[in-house]
């Protein structure tokens, strides 16, 4: 019996891009009590409350925060990676919450937590594929250029220059963009006029 949960397991990982939910185990009629003596012969890493990965691979750390934090969305600098306006991966994962969520457990070095009004939490949200091949919550190019753009006005720290270039990379001919959707998004921010200052730049 332990074998054939060892197979159950080890499917169930290869499906979850080498990672192991504890909470899906009951949607396949399998009590969560028999996957820990697995995790510790397979000597998996916990990543997350309830989120183990292979112990031979790099964490994903966007879909690891995804998972913890089920009110985060990928946004920022982290948004811009996922899309191809940067090149560099950050060090940090930039995730945007609303306001008045509790983000004390959220206190890695590695997290950069932002919070926004409920109303504009869901303004350009999406789910998509990241590079690693993991489904994470983030916001669309148009979403993303208008947040590193209030950063850039009003927080004016580290990163600044990844950030000046994916706003000039967001403007290159061959980008997918969407201008009309970026402007109507700088209204809701509040930054009309400094994204069309931009717009007028480059175009």
């Amino acid at each position: 019996m332990a074998q054939n949960y060892d197979n159950f397991f080890d499917k169930l990982i290869d499906q979850h891009n080498g990672y192991l939910h504890i909470s899906l185990l009951t949607s396949h009629g399998v009590d969560r009590s028999y996957a820990y003596p697995y995790i510790r012969k397979r000597k998996m890493r916990k990543v997350a409350r309830g989120l183990y990965c292979k112990v031979n691979m790099q964490p994903d750390m966007m879909f690891v925060v995804c998972s913890r934090n089920s009110a985060a969305i990928v946004s920022h600098l982290s948004s811009a990676f996922v899309h191809g306006l940067i090149d560099e991966e950050p060090d940090f994962v930039s995730i945007t919450v609303p306001q008045g969520y509790n983000a004390m457990h959220l206190t890695d070095d590695w997290v950069r937590v932002y919070q926004v009004k409920k109303e504009l939490l869901s303004l350009g949200r999406m789910e998509l594929t990241d590079l690693y091949g993991n489904h994470i919550v983030s916001y669309d190019k148009e979403r993303t250029l208008c947040d590193l753009v209030r950063e850039r006005e009003y927080q004016k720290h580290a990163g600044d220059e990844q950030i000046g270039k994916a706003i000039r990379k967001y403007f290159l001919p061959d980008t997918d963009r969407d201008i009309n959707k970026l402007l109507e998004y700088s209204v809701a921010l509040n930054i009309r006029d400094k994204m069309a200052s931009y717009v007028s730049l480059f175009l």
